[in-house]
């Protein structure tokens, strides 16, 4: 059944109320940056209520409930439903202002007429529950459809990029390490490889916490030349603080939307004035630094092993 479920307010659970709680604060902190025309700041607050979605997701499991058969598993289902789709529709007006095509389409979605601001469904989002039960959807599909390699030579060809040219850039480190490169006899001295560590046992490794991260910021700390601040999305109810070493190889803006591996349990440790909640992986040698990324749509906080 494609349509918006009826949900009472006795039928929530803390989880539910937690999720509301946030797309409250979200909205009113954008709201305030927008009108104090900081729209980077406006999306970091929007971010938060993207993140929370997420983890409201992978915690509820919607696709399990909508497997059982118990009159409990439907109930909960409809509850979680419902929650799901007023979070798409605060995110749709709320991401308006950067996306109208694409936010349109998702209202669309939700069987909702497009964005006029300030009208109905389509103001400021500040009442929880504003999306009508009974709503016929109208689900058509991804916003944000993977791209085949036929559809990325097309989107080239159209910007001028030479054909294999955008399969063969490469991160700021690549160039680096290009420029950087021996010839000749200096490259017959490269060194060996590293040696191996002391041996450790599995149950210490397994103590590590190594969970997806989805970079939301980066920007370089003006005393250090090699640190990047990172604000890491990792399915908590809060982004993570995250120094890494790396301004060296990266411009901050190409680390912006990567799925990187972070290990989430090391002690919080201060540096520079600041304190780093994590660790971001990488690989590096001599003359070249990559941060360890995931491909596929797996979600922040997602474990890695």
């Amino acid at each position: 059944d494609d349509e918006v479920p009826a949900v009472s307010e006795n039928s929530l659970t803390d989880l539910d109320r937690a999720l509301i709680a946030t797309a409250k604060v979200s909205a009113e902190a954008a709201a305030t940056h927008l009108d104090g025309v900081a729209p980077h700041r406006a999306l970091d607050a929007i971010w938060e209520l993207v993140g929370a979605a997420n983890h409201y997701v992978d915690t509820t499991t919607p696709w399990k409930l909508a497997k059982g058969e118990s009159p409990e598993d439907t109930a909960r289902l409809a509850v979680v439903s419902y929650t799901v789709l007023e979070a798409l529709r605060w995110l749709a007006v709320m991401l308006w202002p950067y996306m109208p095509d694409k936010c349109d389409d998702l209202l669309a979605q939700l069987g909702l007429p497009p964005v006029a601001p300030t009208e109905g469904t389509s103001a400021w989002p500040s009442t929880w529950g504003e999306l009508p039960a009974g709503t016929q959807t109208a689900p058509a599909g991804a916003l944000f459809p993977r791209l085949d390699d036929a559809a990325q030579t097309e989107i080239l060809t159209r910007l001028g990029v030479a054909e294999g040219e955008g399969a063969k850039a490469k991160p700021k480190q690549a160039a680096n390490a290009k420029k950087a490169a021996p010839s000749g006899d200096a490259a017959k001295k490269k060194s060996g490889p590293v040696p191996v560590k002391e041996t450790v046992t599995y149950e210490d490794f397994t103590k590590l916490d190594f969970r997806l991260g989805l970079v939301l910021e980066a920007e370089k700390l003006e005393k250090s030349r090699k640190l990047l601040r990172l604000t890491v999305d990792v399915g908590e109810d809060k982004p993570r603080n995250v120094m890494a070493g790396i301004s060296q190889h990266y411009e901050p803006e190409a680390l912006i939307g990567k799925r990187v591996v972070v290990v989430l349990n090391l002690a919080p440790r201060k540096i520079m004035g600041m304190v780093s909640e994590g660790m971001v992986l990488a690989a590096s040698d001599d003359s070249a630094l990559s941060v360890l990324t995931i491909d596929g749509e797996l979600p922040p906080g997602s474990q890695v092993s």
